[in-house]
């Protein structure tokens, strides 16, 4: 199982949670493309668990994020 989630505007902080039913526990990241410009401060991480994807890092200003996911069960 494959999906696709388009986040419009990431706000300036150092997490973000996106809250999507399709995710599960078992999915991973696996291709992420910022927004122009990107404004990304520092590495960024990613956790899943059912429902929810956590961004970990530093957005120094709002950015947008077309984000692949897949489940590797």
């Amino acid at each position: 199982k494959a999906i696709h989630i388009s986040v419009q505007s990431i706000p300036a902080g150092t997490t973000y949670t996106i809250t999507n039913n399709q995710i599960t526990g078992s999915m991973r990241v696996v291709n992420i493309v910022w927004g122009t410009p990107t404004n990304i401060s520092s590495d960024i991480t990613w956790i899943t668990d059912i429902g929810i994807l956590t961004l970990n890092g530093t957005f120094s200003n709002a950015t947008s994020a077309e984000i692949d996911l897949i489940d590797f069960r």
